[in-house]
């Protein structure tokens, strides 16, 4: 299993980045702790060179795993289901642009959490549906060009009211038959969810694209809450090559990233 950690670049309130700041002062924290790669917050991607990012982290053996979109909705309202069709097609173009950047950075993959909205961002349901499936045809042939896989997040009912649960989530990826569009779990989300996660893992082992790693409350993994050894024990049993991506907050406790590094990697290497 390979390991990333999130960052972000402290210019906003950020809970889920265990590293932020400067990508220059980050990257070798990053590796030193024994990081593979980074995990981007990027809030406006035709904005961000794509060639500085690959030198600042090549120059302490990393890449990038992975793109978070979330700030698109969060700071710009743009949803890929919306029922405004204007700000349907801003967000597909923004998807676009997300994956251009990744595609650039050899080939990370895109993520899909915040970005879908809610189903009050359109009219009803099945308005929201109906958006959704015109974005997500659009972004994922977009994507299969650039050969850049998009991962569509299970997240919990406090932060969506779609996707929530992991066997929806999953359903609704599989009905594209597209190997662009994979499944990404979060270790929070299951707990939030009561979902088994050995379960969740094993069930979807072929379109499982990421796991994020955070404990209850976006706190450091220490293995008091929720399972880790069930997760990291179904992940072993698929025999997982994809990003871990460690994704809590930066304390406490202080020096959080490395002491979840610590914990899980431990796990890994327990027989």
């Amino acid at each position: 299993m390979k390991k990333s950690v999130v960052h972000a670049d402290g210019t906003f309130d950020c809970l889920t980045a265990p590293l932020q700041g400067k990508l220059e002062d980050v990257a070798p924290i990053a590796a030193k702790i024994g990081y593979e790669a980074l995990q981007l917050t990027i809030h406006e991607p035709s904005k961000e060179n794509a060639e500085e990012i690959k030198n600042i982290l090549g120059k302490h053996g990393l890449s990038v795993s992975s793109i978070a979109t979330g700030l698109s909705y969060t700071k710009d309202g743009l949803c890929i289901a919306s029922g405004n069709e204007d700000n349907r097609k801003k967000a597909v173009q923004r998807m676009k642009e997300y994956i251009d950047l990744a595609y650039t950075l050899d080939k990370a993959k895109v993520g899909i959490g915040a970005i879908r909205g809610r189903t009050s961002d359109a009219s009803n349901r099945e308005e929201y549906d109906k958006q959704l499936y015109k974005s997500m045809q659009e972004i994922l042939s977009y994507a299969a060009e650039r050969d850049v896989v998009i991962i569509l997040e299970q997240m919990s009912h406090n932060l969506s009211d779609v996707f929530v649960k992991v066997e929806e989530t999953a359903e609704y990826i599989r009905k594209f038959e597209s190997p662009y569009f994979k499944l990404q779990l979060d270790s929070i989300h299951l707990y939030s969810e009561n979902e088994d996660a050995y379960t969740s893992i094993v069930k979807n082992k072929d379109i499982i694209g990421q796991v994020d790693i955070s404990d209850v409350d976006r706190m450091c993994p220490d293995g008091n809450h929720f399972d880790f050894p069930s997760l990291i024990k179904a992940l072993k049993e698929i025999n997982y090559k994809e990003y871990l991506i460690f994704e809590y907050r930066m304390a406490p406790p202080q020096n959080a990233a490395l002491i979840g590094f610590d914990y899980i990697n431990k796990l890994i290497n327990e027989n």
